[in-house]
């Protein structure tokens, strides 16, 4: 033991349940000490589910995998989903199964997503928003001259489509 709460194992330092990494600093104006503290690190895998917020049925995969890195509160996922077959998906589309809820501020966050075998116009891009206290990944479109728009039933995915994508967001677990 090294000091209070911190041990040497192996070569690893290794900090007690109920402590963490303190970043203080003194940054503002009247030179004040803030205290940061790092006492949570988390790391696995995730199962990503294509779906509907309506019924989904007979979707297939012929790869779902999924990992995910928390620091604090913010978890940085990625994903990558081959359909086997399609299936049948209403209502709009998204990739649930998240490790962690969102947080509600900020309300949205930028997913980015690789798509190829979709079903797109060729001036469309699949893209993503996980969005407030939830867990799961709209899947958006972006057009050039359009607003973004929510992807509704399965009109966008065959047999076959490929999503590959990472996600940053911030959560209250």
């Amino acid at each position: 033991t090294l000091a209070n709460g911190l041990t040497l194992t192996d070569g690893n330092l290794v900090v007690a349940s109920g402590h963490g990494i303190d970043f203080s600093a003194t940054g503002n104006s009247s030179g004040s000490t803030n205290s940061e503290l790092l006492d949570d690190y988390e790391e696995g895998n995730w199962t990503p589910v294509l779906e509907g917020s309506g019924t989904t049925s007979g979707v297939a995969y012929s790869r779902r995998q999924g990992r995910y890195t928390k620091v604090g509160d913010k978890v940085f996922v990625n994903f990558h989903i081959v359909l086997s077959d399609e299936g049948s998906i209403s209502s709009t589309a998204k990739i649930s199964g998240l490790p962690f809820s969102g947080n509600s501020e900020p309300l949205y966050q930028v997913c980015h997503i690789m798509s190829g075998n979709m079903a797109l116009d060729k001036d469309q891009t699949l893209t993503g928003m996980q969005y407030a206290s939830n867990a799961f990944i709209y899947l958006m479109i972006q057009e050039s001259d359009l607003a973004l728009s929510q992807v509704t039933g399965n009109r966008s995915f065959k047999d076959n489509s490929e999503m590959v994508g990472m996600c940053t967001y911030y959560t209250n677990s």
